[in-house]
């Protein structure tokens, strides 16, 4: 889940399909937030309509990068196919490191 979080959704060139569409959620738009959220729950679609993942939440809340730059984080909270709990957190613009 956390690699289709941090691909953007035609870079992958195996899947182009794979990915988030980031076009939707610029940080500069008053909809940015529910714009990433529903991209976020497209991307993983794939995964809960296979049952992989299941109660799938998707929160976006507008935050800064330590450098001070505006960016959004993405938590997703959810279940795996078996039960297991699934909590990432991952924000756009990526942070390289």
């Amino acid at each position: 889940m956390t690699a289709t979080l941090a691909t953007e959704e035609g870079s992958a060139g195996r899947d182009p399909s794979w990915g988030i569409n980031l076009a939707r959620a610029q940080n500069a738009r008053t909809n940015a937030a529910a714009e990433l959220r529903v991209s976020v729950e497209a991307a993983l679609s794939r995964y809960t309509s296979s049952g992989a993942l299941r109660d799938l939440s998707v929160t976006v809340t507008a935050g800064k990068l330590p450098t001070g730059d505006a960016c959004l984080a993405v938590r997703v909270v959810c279940k795996g196919r078996d039960g297991e709990p699934v909590d990432t957190t991952v924000q756009y613009p990526m942070e390289r490191r």
